[in-house]
Formats: structure tokens, sequence, C-alpha cells
């Protein structure tokens, strides 16, 4: 007897997804996207929603193969290059199954602006507050954006001077 994935998507779906890295997609009935995810080896992640098993760290697999109707497949350059996609599809379809990225009010931002000829840099996790910037993110790692984020701010004075929230005219 075929596996729920078989049944559901097809035996020979896997067959000719490429071994490269990429994103999948995966849609109900009705067309609508319902998860998207990232994979550094395409065939091998869609070969774990088909091998998923009956136990607890599978179970979010077997439900959205439960819902699903079609999968879609985008191979990348790289795996950097997945990543920045699967977010960017995250944060502007808002799937169901992809709560990391529709609750992205969890994660940080990084933003920037230019103004009178003084740039100014931000870090949030309220993108309200910062909405005359161009805002970058919804970033996954919180410990790691703000690494990042931070790091750049200590390298930005040798290429340039630092100025107080006074001398700007205040600031959040």
């Amino acid at each position: 007897m075929a596996n729920l994935f078989d049944r559901k998507l097809g035996k020979t779906l896997i067959d000719p997804v490429p071994t490269g890295p990429g994103i999948y997609r995966i849609y109900c009935s009705d067309s609508k996207l319902i998860y998207v995810g990232k994979a550094k080896n395409l065939k091998r992640r869609l070969g774990q929603y088909k091998n998923a098993k009956r136990q607890k760290k599978h179970r979010k697999m077997k439900k959205i193969v439960q819902e699903g109707a079609r999968i879609e497949i985008e191979t990348c350059e790289s795996e950097l290059e997945a990543i920045l996609l699967e977010t960017r599809i995250i944060q502007e379809y808002r799937p169901k199954w992809n709560v990391v990225g529709a609750f992205y009010f969890l994660y940080p931002l990084v933003g920037m602006k230019t103004q009178g000829g003084i740039t100014s840099f931000c870090y949030t996790t309220e993108p309200s507050l910062f909405q005359d910037f161009e805002l970058h993110g919804a970033f996954r790692s919180r410990y790691i954006t703000r690494e990042a984020f931070f790091a750049l701010m200590r390298l930005l004075p040798y290429l340039g001077h630092r100025l107080s929230r006074g001398e700007v005219g205040g600031g959040v």
C-alpha cells in the first residue's frame, strides 16, 4: 500500500528532483500556498517528507502532506540564495505552516536611512517605529543578527564619524 505522500503527491514526484540547493512550495487543493521550505539537497529533503513516520518530530511534515495537493521546486545557485528566497516568499505570502516567517514580528530587522547627508541605522523587532527606514529581514536568529549588526556598528567609525542622538536631533 502506498504511503500518504505517494497517494497525495505521486510515487514518482521525487525521481526527477535535483540534489542541489533550492526551495520547495507546497500548495493545497485550491492552489493556496501552505508551506515553503529550503534545502541544501532538494531530493533528500522531499524524501524526508515521503518517509515521515508516526513520530512527534514528523507530525508537522505529515500534516503538511495531508493538506498538500501539489509541490513545486525551484533550484538555486547556493544554500544562501535558497534561504533568502524562502524568507522573501514567507514574508510576502505568509503560508499557514511557516510559523517562523509568519510571526516575523518576533524576529529582528535591520534598517538604514539617509537624510541630509547623514546615514542612520536601526536594529528592531518593531518596524512601525522605523517607518522612514529601509528595513531588511526579518531574520531567524536574534543572536546572529544582533552580533552582525553591532559588528557593523563597530566598523563604521573607520569609514566616517559617529554623531550622537543630540547632534542628529533626537531619535528613537
